[in-house]
């Protein structure tokens, strides 16, 4: 067993918000916390965290800029840190587009697709990347597949326009391994006109959407495969489609005033 080793040993025993703070302390020591086999390591090493509270997103149509609330689980809300996208160096603001497992994907606010940067981030660390571009009209959805107890690397899955009809759809899919784009599979036809690609959400290794009828779609970004999964049959009125606990969760609210939930596990 080397220094390497002895040290590693150490840092991983080590709460986040101070396994954080080490990178700062010497060079061996950031090196050794970014390397990738060692944030696996700890992610299986330390797989439950209590949840620290949660972001909302807030911008009105005539707002140049976004704002970001925090909701802390316990404490006080005066209390509660100032969150900021600060660090990412857009002109035009960002807002935030998806999130998955502690990383977010961004994109600059108020512009045409033809302008519009997008970037995946990690706000516990302040770090940033810019994507290349996406080279399609419309983004209809962007979403991020990141699993870190399976693997260090997240893809990041877009669904673009298609040249064939306004009707189909183009997965692009990138990966920082090739840091490029690449189209998955042919142009597919939307199922229903309505599907809610903008509100993906990544759970046991696919990808979920769900539209306003009856049918959702699941997206695997390892083997690229799309399927069809059956729903209830009625209108969809989705207060909240996401993942919790290790569950896919989707919570419909009916009348102005309802006071009970119809939850789909």
């Amino acid at each position: 067993m080397n220094n390497n080793d002895v040290m590693s040993d150490i840092l991983l025993r080590l709460p986040l918000k101070d396994l954080v703070g080490c990178k700062c302390v010497c060079k061996w020591w950031n090196t050794l916390i970014s390397d990738p086999i060692f944030k696996l390591n700890y992610s299986l090493r330390n797989p439950q965290y209590n949840i620290s509270g949660f972001f909302l997103q807030k911008f009105l149509y005539l707002e140049l800029h976004s704002k970001l609330l925090f909701f802390p689980c316990e404490g006080r809300v005066d209390a509660a840190p100032k969150p900021s996208l600060s660090f990412i160096e857009d002109d035009k603001g960002v807002c935030i587009k998806h999130s998955c497992n502690g990383l977010l994907i961004c994109s600059s606010f108020r512009c045409g697709e033809e302008d519009r940067k997008y970037y995946i981030c990690k706000p516990t660390t302040k770090q940033y990347f810019p994507l290349p571009n996406l080279e399609c009209r419309t983004v209809f959805g962007i979403s991020i597949a990141y699993d870190p107890n399976r693997s260090p690397h997240y893809k990041i899955v877009s669904i673009c326009d298609s040249y064939l009809s306004k009707n189909h759809r183009q997965i692009k899919i990138y990966s920082p391994v090739t840091g490029s784009w690449k189209p998955s599979g042919k142009p597919f036809t939307v199922p229903d006109e309505d599907m809610l690609f903008n509100r993906g959400v990544f759970w046991n290794g696919s990808l979920h959407w769900i539209g306003m009828g009856n049918l959702a779609l699941r997206f695997d970004p390892e083997t690229e495969l799309m399927l069809t999964m059956p729903m209830p049959p009625t209108q969809r009125k989705p207060g909240y489609f996401g993942e919790s606990g290790g569950h896919l969760l989707l919570v419909e609210a009916y009348g102005p005033l309802t006071a009970g939930f119809d939850i789909m596990e």
